[in-house]
């Protein structure tokens, strides 16, 4: 399964990069004139509509279309598959450290097949929990905090080997942010204590920042603030570059919400500046969602606003197990969803009534009259 994933993700990639090719292609030689049309707009069993100069038959060019992406596709897959495991786990490594989950991906299913067919149990483990953080096993987010709980628990792997355990935290830590504040808060405890008894400074501050995050989420803005700046003076001390673009940008929408526009536009601009020096780094998401648009007003309105459709998303994801959709047509997807929706809001409604009536049975608002 994981290395489906992993062949997918390359064949999409490789597919995107030839369609660039194409495009550069038609743009400075003018030898091909290509047109084609959304595929939303199109059945699944009509094929992409293509005007060729001389002629050519639509057939023959889809076709060296085909053999060009499956030869650039097995080329991929032959300098992954000449990497050695240790190569490839440690390439996965260096993406998933600057926060690029996406391109460690592919790194980290193939290391954890080749680890699993040497029989290195240990670091087969280790890419796994890897490939799990980057999304090679979709499952609600509960359910794979639940996994990884049960794995430390009672995996002896995780019991002895204090890096192996710290990373799986690490994974577990990032899950139960988005839905579980206490269980956050304890799996960056231990990050951080493991960190240090390891002499690991960068994950060290790298845990407090996330402490940061929980203090956030609890209300406790002032030791969010500490945390936070803490961590982003721990990773500029260190030459730590993801560490340095995620903190800069957490710390940009921070300062977004209490409605510093400039102070928090002069983080976003060193977040972009950092990631576009360092392309491994990805594309800084967070930065530019932060950078002010608009009037100071009108970036505060919308960042509360965002705030508390974030903490909508994160209320459902916990109670209503949204963080995976198991459809996969649009009907069912949307009865699926709507279903969920009305179950939510029916419970809101019963909390909210239920709020306004005393233990007795009577409305609090009547109490006052008896």
């Amino acid at each position: 399964m994981l290395g489906q994933s992993a062949a997918i993700l390359l064949w999409s990639g490789q597919c995107e990069a030839f369609v660039q090719t194409i495009k550069r292609l038609e743009v400075n030689v003018g030898r091909i004139s290509c047109r084609i049309h959304s595929w939303s707009a199109q059945p699944e069993h009509k094929a992409i509509s293509l005007t060729l100069p001389y002629r050519a038959s639509r057939r023959r060019f889809l076709r060296f279309i085909l053999v060009l992406a499956t030869l650039v596709t097995a080329s991929s897959s032959a300098v992954l598959a000449d990497d050695g495991a240790d190569a490839l786990l440690q390439r996965a490594l260096y993406f998933s450290d600057l926060y690029n989950w996406r391109a460690a991906r592919p790194y980290f299913t193939k290391s954890q097949q080749v680890f699993e067919g040497a029989g290195d149990k240990r670091n087969a483990l280790y890419a796994r929990l890897g490939a799990i953080r980057a999304g090679a096993e979709p499952a609600p987010l509960i359910k794979l905090s639940y996994m990884l709980g049960q794995e430390l628990a009672g995996n002896p792997l995780l019991q002895a080997d204090k890096e192996l355990r710290m990373f799986c935290l690490i994974v577990k830590g990032d899950f139960d942010g988005e839905s579980d504040t206490p269980a956050m808060r304890s799996d960056w405890t231990e990050v951080a204590s493991l960190a240090q008894s390891l002499g690991n400074t960068k994950w060290q501050y790298r845990a407090q920042g996330q402490l940061g995050f929980a203090d956030f989420y609890d209300g406790d803005l002032p030791g969010a603030q500490r945390n936070v700046a803490q961590a982003l003076i721990g990773a500029t001390k260190a030459g730590d570059i993801g560490g340095q673009i995620f903190y800069l940008s957490t710390t940009a929408s921070g300062l977004v919400l209490q409605g510093m526009n400039d102070q928090a536009n002069l983080y976003a601009i060193r977040a972009i500046a950092i990631a576009e020096a360092n392309p491994d780094a990805g594309y800084p998401i967070i930065a530019h969602q932060t950078r002010p648009v608009g009037s100071t007003a009108d970036v505060l309105r919308s960042y509360r606003m965002r705030w508390q459709i974030e903490l909508l998303f994160k209320r459902l994801k916990s109670l209503a197990q949204l963080g995976h959709l198991p459809k996969h047509d649009d009907r069912s997807s949307r009865a699926w969803l709507y279903g969920k929706l009305f179950v939510t809001l029916l419970a809101q409604k019963l909390i909210r009534i239920g709020r306004d009536i005393s233990p007795s049975g009577h409305p609090v608002s009547a109490r006052g009259t008896m």
